[in-house]
């Protein structure tokens, strides 16, 4: 894998953002790459899958580009005082890298997941840009994602309906949140988001995550 890291000037933020990359050492498909979006949690920045997990022999196992931006301590949202993240990496930042890299832009090619308030808002990047997005996964949710009403929207409005992965630990601070929202989700009839569960003892850590994220990657 080529790994790389980027300054990326943000004309939505007004500023350089760091980046971390991954690129398979192969011939792009005429396409480009399928794209992991891959986020950090709060405290956390764009070096944490590398340094904590085997991010990058699944993405060579799988033939997978993985973006991980740096998020500092926006929890991947769109504030005034804060900045747009979420807006940055849900629009701006996939069209600055597909004009650099052979990335996918086909909706079937693009993934997110994230952990802590990297997994809140890889859900937001899938349900409130479901024609961008094929599947996420939230890992280990630093609050109880409030996603559902995008989800609605998504049925009523008969839009692309992207696949979910949660997880967490039995005792994260948030697992009780995860359930509800967990519940939320499968309560559509026929489980049209074919929701995904995984749970392990006691609180998660970075060998739970990396499992969860394997299993994420091989099954879409």
């Amino acid at each position: 894998m080529v790994f790389c890291e980027l300054e990326i000037r943000s004309r939505v933020l007004g500023r350089h953002v760091g980046l971390t990359m991954l690129l398979p050492e192969k011939e792009a498909p005429a396409v480009g790459f399928r794209t992991l979006w891959l986020l950090h949690g709060t405290g956390g920045d764009e070096t944490d899958w590398i340094r904590h997990t085997g991010i990058e022999r699944t993405a060579e196992e799988n033939g997978l580009a993985v973006v991980m931006p740096a998020g500092e301590v926006s929890r991947w949202t769109d504030t005034v005082a804060g900045g747009r993240y979420f807006t940055y990496v849900g629009r701006e930042l996939p069209m600055i890298l597909r004009d650099l890299f052979p990335l996918s832009a086909r909706r079937a090619d693009c993934l997110s997941a994230g952990v802590g308030s990297g997994g809140n808002g890889a859900l937001r990047l899938a349900l409130r840009l479901p024609e961008r997005f094929a599947a996420a996964a939230c890992l280990s949710p630093e609050e109880e994602p409030d996603c559902l009403p995008d989800a609605v929207r998504i049925l009523s409005e008969d839009r692309p309906v992207p696949a979910i992965r949660l997880a967490c630990g039995r005792d994260d601070r948030s697992a009780g949140g995860t359930r509800r929202f967990l519940a939320g989700m499968r309560s559509f009839p026929g489980d049209p988001f074919s929701v995904t569960w995984e749970e392990c003892p006691g609180e998660a850590d970075w060998d739970f995550w990396n499992d969860c994220l394997r299993h994420f990657i091989r099954s879409v």
